[in-house]
């Protein structure tokens, strides 16, 4: 029985890799141990044979409801391309990924150091690898969650390079990016939050159960 959809990079691909795709797409996908290690199994040989980054979103039945094609980072809105209307389309979805030996990857930092690339060709490159990491696990977070927003905070994302390879990753992807802009990202951004609620006497606390309206711990 068809159950999923194939989208994504899918022009130029021969009849018999298509539908061994399709094959793979068509299949459960039980969320136990032993079948995830046959799904990734399957998806890594494909994945290799591609050389392309191969994603299965998958229900909570076990069903695959689509197998993208392609880098997550240009997969545009994921969940749009699920097939069936939005409220059938479900929620609790789980994403099943391999990136084979994709030539859409950055080689290994290592093997650039002993070709001679330069330390701003290194720095480059380990900056776009580690957005792309982040885009990526965004993407499934916000896959599963049905979410369409990503907020960046935090002090790592005063580096400039990583923050618009963030933005440019996730918009790429179709999601809708929110970064300070006006506020310190890092701790400075973090205090004024508490002070802000502690003056609202909004709850500070990521406990169940009444909260301090005071932002500062006790003393003593």
């Amino acid at each position: 029985m068809k159950q999923g959809a194939l989208s994504g990079r899918t022009d130029g691909l021969r009849p018999a890799q298509r539908r061994r795709l399709e094959r793979l797409c068509h299949r459960r996908h039980p969320e136990t141990a032993v079948a995830e290690w046959l799904s990734l199994q399957r998806l890594a040989e494909l994945s290799r044979e591609l050389e392309l980054p191969l994603t299965l979103v998958v229900d909570g039945r076990g069903l695959s409801r689509l197998l993208w094609v392609g880098p997550l980072e240009q997969s545009g809105r994921l969940l749009d391309a699920l097939p069936g209307s939005p409220r059938r389309q479900g929620s609790g979805l789980r994403l099943i990924t391999c990136c084979g030996r994709s030539k859409h990857l950055e080689p290994p930092l290592l093997e650039g150091v002993v070709a001679g690339r330069s330390r701003a060709e290194l720095a480059a490159a380990w900056h776009r690898q580690l957005s792309r990491a982040l885009v990526a696990l965004a993407v499934q977070a916000a896959c599963r969650r049905g979410c369409g927003q990503v907020a960046l905070a935090g002090g790592c994302f005063q580096n400039a390079l990583l923050l618009e390879g963030c933005i440019a990753g996730l918009r790429r992807a179709g999601l809708a990016v929110f970064w300070n802009e006006q506020l310190p990202c890092n701790d400075g951004g973090l205090a004024l939050g508490q002070l802000w609620a502690a003056l609202g006497s909004a709850p500070i606390t990521t406990e169940p159960g009444p909260a301090a309206a005071c932002a500062s711990p006790p003393l003593g």
